[in-house]
């Protein structure tokens, strides 16, 4: 489960309805540029939840090489 904050209006659900709430925001309200930011946060996040259980390492590769900018590294 995700920690962090909370939107207005969902300090009542549970912590399966924050995740799944989290899980199926398609950001309707965000432009393409946003929408597409926002996509990667959650794919992070959701890579940093499954690491332990991701067994495949070219696939993890594979996954933080799409979702990590990786132009500051050297």
């Amino acid at each position: 489960m995700l920690k962090g904050k909370i939107l207005a209006g969902e300090e009542r659900l549970s912590a399966q309805g924050h995740e799944a709430r989290w899980k199926n925001d398609f950001f309707t309200e965000l432009h393409k540029d946003d929408a597409l930011w926002a996509f990667m946060i959650c794919s992070s996040e959701e890579l940093k939840v499954m690491n332990g259980r991701l067994q495949d390492p070219v696939m993890r590769r594979l996954l933080q090489m799409g979702i990590y900018d990786w132009t500051g590294v050297r």
